[in-house]
């Protein structure tokens, strides 16, 4: 049998080959650590592998405030649902109240207005009688002349006293209002004017005791004939003669002096007194 080498100094060889294996082998896990530093780190923490071996819990995580909670509003009162009918399955949400459709909503009815308490005449009093109208204290009566005709054609004279406004010119106030006609009380009574529609007086003076008054065109023509002439011309005279300052009137159409009146030829050319219209 050969002998086996076991001197000091092949000993001393292989004691430095492994030593050198050794350090090659720690610098090449070394250079791996750091080469995968960060997913080595990740793993130990993910797996808990330090805390398996050294047998420690993991930290608790501390749990976050509880948010103060919201009080719930009390769920409406549903009806009671007669026998025989399933109920719903309750959710977690809650639950809400069914709106109403707007058909059942009940209606603000309006209120009735209140009628205005009604005033009664207290019973048993006698209705006061309205006071006669007195005349204003700024007016004055004076004496229209008009006509009324009878049943058999004739006319006849009718004076009526009117409260006229007391002005500078009282005669063309009295002209005036006779050319107006008659009031409707005065008609019921059957009294009329036989001037021509359409008269106008122009202007009125007074010279002496001669009454001058104008009238426009219209004054010529009357519908009536002779009759109706003669009966305009004595309602003209008669009320400015009612005047005491006036004795007679001149009759002018436009301002001129006309001698006759008509077709028929009623002389107008002269003043004219009551006594000259006259009746035969």
């Amino acid at each position: 049998m050969a002998a086996r080498n076991t001197s000091p100094k092949a000993k001393s060889k292989n004691n430095g080959s492994g030593c050198l294996l050794m350090l090659a082998f720690l610098i090449l896990m070394i250079v791996l650590f750091m080469v995968n530093r960060e997913t080595i780190a990740k793993n130990l923490k993910d797996t808990q592998f330090i805390e398996r071996i050294l047998n420690k819990k993991p930290a608790e995580k501390t749990p976050a405030p509880e948010k103060p909670a919201t009080p719930e509003k009390p769920a409406a009162q549903q009806p009671a649902r007669p026998e025989g009918t399933s109920t719903p399955a309750k959710n977690d949400a809650p639950a809400t109240a069914p709106e109403k459709p707007a058909a059942d909503m009940p209606k603000e009815q309006p209120k009735p207005a209140e009628a205005p308490p009604q005033k009664t005449a207290p019973k048993d009093v006698p209705a006061a009688k309205p006071a006669p109208e007195k005349p204003a204290a700024n007016t004055r009566e004076r004496m229209l002349w008009y006509v009324r005709i009878d049943n058999d054609g004739v006319i006849a004279r009718v004076g009526v006293r009117r409260p006229l406004p007391t002005t500078d010119s009282p005669l063309v106030d009295a002209i005036g209002a006779l050319l107006k006609g008659p009031t409707a009380a005065e008609s019921k009574k059957g009294y009329s004017s036989l001037i021509p529609a359409g008269t106008k007086l122009l202007s009125a003076t007074v010279r002496g005791t001669t009454a001058y008054l104008s009238f426009n065109d219209a004054f010529q023509f009357n519908p009536y004939g002779i009759e109706g002439y003669a009966a305009q011309l004595r309602q003209i005279v008669w009320t400015a003669t009612e005047f005491d300052t006036v004795a007679d009137v001149q009759i002018l159409i436009e301002g001129r002096r006309v001698d006759y009146l008509g077709a028929e030829g009623i002389v107008i050319g002269v003043p004219l007194t009551r006594s000259s219209l006259e009746r035969p």
